[in-house]
């Protein structure tokens, strides 16, 4: 469980102990454990910050139909006082038409930044969680004794670092590999 949680790669394309062990790879049910990994992983981002949000919301494509739909407000205010006095009318169709636009414009860009973002993690956090033992950095709370490994073995710390950087470089070059 440690070593699945902390030293693979979320997005495994091999099956590490196959390579290990020299066996015939099965790269399917790697791709398939990769996945459910990745899911549990209770630090993977599930859903925008309220800044991110924001900035989904000012993206050009957004920005510009918000405009639009303003000047079509505009004109309809001009000659219908209002746009509820508007209904009916096919430039009312039109501004409705361009409200919902823009919203799902906006839950679009919500969602690509989302996956962008968790792309982004699950690329990153593997190796900064190896880098973060490899340098005996302070526990967060939510790590318990039992998914830890303590290194306190008769090797000399120079040894264990070693060996640590030796294994990783072996993770490393079998999960990234194209």
């Amino acid at each position: 469980m440690m070593f699945e949680r902390n030293y693979l790669s979320r997005m495994i394309r091999y099956n590490t102990q196959d390579a290990y062990w020299g066996r015939t790879p099965d790269n399917d049910s790697a791709r398939t454990a990769s996945r459910i990994g990745r899911l549990r992983d209770p630090k993977r981002p599930r859903k925008l910050t309220e800044l991110q949000g924001r900035r989904a919301r000012r993206e050009p494509r957004v920005l510009k139909l918000c405009s639009t739909r303003g000047r079509i407000r505009t004109e309809i205010e001009l000659k219908y006082c209002s746009v509820r006095m508007a209904e009916g009318e096919p430039i009312h169709v039109e501004y409705e038409t361009l409200g919902r636009s823009i919203i799902s414009t906006i839950r679009a860009e919500e969602h690509a930044l989302l996956k962008r973002i968790q792309e982004e993690y699950d690329a990153t956090a593997p190796v900064a969680e190896i880098q973060r033992q490899l340098n005996e950095e302070l526990l967060d709370e939510d790590d318990t004794p039992d998914s830890v490994i303590h290194f306190k073995s008769q090797r000399p710390y120079y040894a264990t670092h070693q060996i640590l950087k030796a294994r990783v470089s072996s993770i490393m070059s079998t999960t990234f590999r194209s």
